[in-house]
């Protein structure tokens, strides 16, 4: 849902930064290491006396013992310093670490800032229904489950770029055949992926046009500013390449973060009691069907799983860095959804688009036209992979336009679906389906297969999740029978219905 979004603002210039600066680095140490005399001691050590360069200037003469690993996995410069020969100070070369941590707290606000989209929208009425303690409770176990599966995700990212040298693909279709090795099931995947990216883009087309009808006064209906603004996707797509709408989601994005953080801090100094609302009980008095309801929309609006490959690119598939930036980068959107939930529920923030709060209505605006975008592109990935069209921009950094055919499926899809659920009906619902199953399914029960198969392939290989099978089978095992309590409270619901 937010993976285009994500990656447009923050991984990509970060990414090209990283790289580039690495470039310059060695291509300096290679010409510092050109006007070197090469000095054999008596204990055949090889030693790099620095002499006369222009390109850095040094202020006493040091003694180097230079090695560079520029390996296909990592594009890092070593060096060690063997002698100085000055006593009031020491001259080194500048360290790549510096800018490679730099890439890890980018990675990790990538991951936070992927997560703030449309969903954020419904999600303090979803919260209400348990209570806010209840929720508080609810956030924190989708963050361990989702942290599980983000971890797991990278495990598997990490190893196949060390076993065939290769970085990992951008579809989840074409990710998840190259560690399986089975194209059956990579089309069964791409189906769930579809299926969970066309359920979140119908969310974000009804509430577009709920947003337009109600800005506009009414005077419009909400199915007709629906279909105008699908339309107005479909021209976006095709008449602009990746890199000019990548121009355009990162200004939506600017507009979505400072209105989000605008609306959020003065919310929070404007809740009355604040105990009083963390301990109020939930507007739902059977406790299970509450947290039936609320436990989908958690899991959707936390979801941040599809950018994890590009975090293990970013960071040069470097397992550390990339535990501590999904840690963190995930744990930070669980911080500030509860904090905004915590502010609607107690009168902070005015959630009321058209005749109230103004910068509510342009965060609402903001959350679904990022969103849309990223979704459609990433249906649209997923449509290119299946049928194998050749010249579509699915990826964000083609120079090419998009297909007008793919295009127009991946925008029509889930406009389709969401005139469903549009015209004053609950098109929360569709945000629920891929919260129910299309999440679990995808992050849940993908990552574990995954890892299990290449665990049993790979076995000389450091895990990057410790536990062994027992970790794999812990998030599994939630999976299953969540998917399993959904199906039942929602096959339940259709035979009252039927009965009544």
């Amino acid at each position: 849902m937010k993976f285009g979004v994500s990656v447009l603002i923050l991984s990509i210039p970060r990414s090209v930064y990283g790289y580039s600066m690495y470039v310059n680095r060695y291509q300096m140490i290679q010409k510092t290491f050109r006007r070197c005399r090469i000095v054999k001691d008596d204990t055949k050590k090889l030693e790099l006396r620095a002499s006369s360069v222009d390109d850095i200037e040094y202020d006493n003469e040091v003694l180097l013992e230079g090695s560079m690993n520029m390996s296909p996995q990592s594009s890092t410069l070593s060096y060690v310093e063997n002698e100085k020969r000055d006593s009031f100070g020491s001259v080194s070369f500048p360290k790549a670490d510096v800018d490679s941590w730099k890439a890890v707290i980018s990675t990790a606000l990538m991951i936070t800032g992927g997560t703030i989209g449309a969903s954020a929208l419904i999600l303090p009425q979803f919260v209400a229904k348990p209570g806010m303690a209840v929720s508080t409770s609810l956030f924190l176990g989708v963050y361990a489950l989702n942290l599980l599966s983000g971890l797991l995700i990278a495990e598997v990212a990490i190893k196949q770029r060390e076993q065939d040298g290769n970085d990992v693909p951008s579809s989840f279709k074409d990710f998840a055949e190259t560690n399986l090795g089975s194209s059956s099931a990579s089309y069964i995947i791409s189906a769930i992926s579809l299926f969970a990216n066309t359920c979140v883009c119908a969310f974000d087309f009804a509430s577009a046009g709920d947003i337009l009808s109600k800005s506009a006064g009414g005077i419009l209906d909400s199915s007709i500013c629906l279909i105008g603004f699908a339309s107005s996707l479909v021209i976006l797509r095709v008449t602009h390449n990746g890199e000019q709408i990548s121009r355009v989601s990162s200004a939506v994005v600017v507009i979505l973060i400072l209105s989000f953080f605008g609306l959020l801090f003065p919310g929070l100094q404007n809740v009355q009691s604040p105990m009083e609302t963390f301990l109020k009980p939930g507007t739902n008095s059977d406790m299970f069907s509450a947290i039936s309801e609320a436990t989908p929309i958690i899991l959707t609006t936390a979801t941040y799983q599809n950018v994890i490959p590009s975090v293990t690119k970013i960071l040069g598939y470097d397992r550390m860095k990339t535990v501590i930036a999904i840690s963190v980068g995930s744990f930070l959107p669980i911080c500030l959804f509860m904090a905004w939930s915590f502010a609607c529920i107690g009168g902070g923030i005015e959630q009321q688009v058209g005749g109230g709060d103004f910068l509510y209505t342009i965060f609402s605006f903001a959350a679904v036209i990022g969103s849309s975008i990223g979704c459609t592109m990433a249906i649209n990935e997923e449509i290119n992979s299946i049928v194998d069209i050749d010249g579509d921009s699915g990826n964000i950094k083609d120079m090419e336009n998009s297909n007008p055919l793919t295009t127009i499926a991946a925008v029509g899809l889930p406009s389709a679906a969401a005139l469903l659920f549009a015209g004053g009906e609950d098109f929360s619902n569709a945000l629920k389906l891929a919260g129910s199953y299309g999440s679990p399914l995808l992050y849940g029960a993908v990552p574990v297969v995954m890892a299990w198969t290449q665990r049993r392939r790979i076995k000389n290989s450091e895990n990057l999740v410790s536990g062994g099978n027992i970790s794999i089978l812990i998030l599994g095992a939630a999976s299953a029978l969540f998917v399993f309590n959904e199906m039942v409270v929602d096959l339940s619901a259709i035979s009252i219905q039927q009965i009544q």
